[in-house]
């Protein structure tokens, strides 16, 4: 198991305090952007990197896109040697991007703070063909709906990447989200 120092109760059940049980050499400790990962100490945090990483590219291989807190959480349920809690799977997201292993796409959440999405470096450029797709869309007609961007290369069940890529949008300052979410409205 891997977690963050607020992932106490699930790394010690027992109860007890991570500190301790670091210096008692029943956990392992790093720290990972500023923060204390804690992790079984049969693992390295090489180890734990790479299974981070194939979680992430398992859950974008469905996704195309993953957005915080849902994709901390869906590629952290997808890790399995170690296990990782969704607070871990955020703090190596964040090492993964500083690595350059992911893509980054910026996005306005409904307050209009600024957030990331992340993608494969694989689907770079499906993501630039979608996002010129939408500049094109608005240019023609105005306002561009989720369900009028192009299908991908790749067959994807999943469909939330398109409301993301109208995110983007209003990011880029292209345009405005509808109240319902639903579309991209050009200024």
């Amino acid at each position: 198991m891997v977690g963050t120092s607020r992932d106490g109760e699930i790394l010690l059940p027992g109860g007890g305090k991570l500190e301790d049980a670091a210096a008692a050499g029943e956990l392992a400790r790093k720290k990972v952007r500023g923060r204390w990962l804690y992790f079984e100490p049969d693992f390295s945090f090489g180890d734990i990197l790479a299974e981070a990483d194939r979680s992430v590219h398992e859950y974008l291989s469905e996704w195309l896109l993953g957005a915080a807190p849902f994709f901390h959480g869906g590629a952290a349920r997808l890790s399995t040697e170690p296990d990782i809690t969704s607070r871990a799977m955020a703090l190596l997201i964040h090492q993964l991007c500083v690595n350059g292993h992911l893509g980054r796409l910026g996005l306005l959440n409904q307050s209009y703070q600024p957030y990331l999405a992340n993608f494969a470096l694989d689907d770079q450029e499906e993501i630039e063909l979608q996002v010129a797709a939408l500049r094109e869309l608005l240019r023609k007609r105005g306002r561009v709906d989720w369900r009028q961007l192009p299908k991908p290369r790749r067959n994807l069940n999943r469909k939330a990447w398109k409301r993301l890529v109208l995110a983007h949008g209003e990011f880029l300052g292209l345009g405005y989200l509808s109240a319902d979410r639903q579309g991209l409205i050009a200024w």
